[in-house]
């Protein structure tokens, strides 16, 4: 992956992260929770050299 285009995806993680945290904040729903999760997982794979292309967004 291009260095443009995983700082894109960072970007664009980081949107999506602070809606799931907006959601929580508004609505105290669990859902938002699991979108900030989620996109914390994303930006942890995306920041690796190598990402698992197959690995689970979220840690059991």
């Amino acid at each position: 992956m291009k260095l443009e285009q995983k700082n894109d995806l960072l970007q664009q993680l980081d949107i999506i992260k602070q809606n799931g945290i907006n959601i929580r904040a508004r609505y105290n729903r669990l859902s938002g929770d699991q979108i900030v999760k989620a996109a914390d997982r994303a930006i942890e794979l995306v920041g690796q050299d190598e990402a698992p292309t197959k690995a689970p967004l979220i840690k059991k």
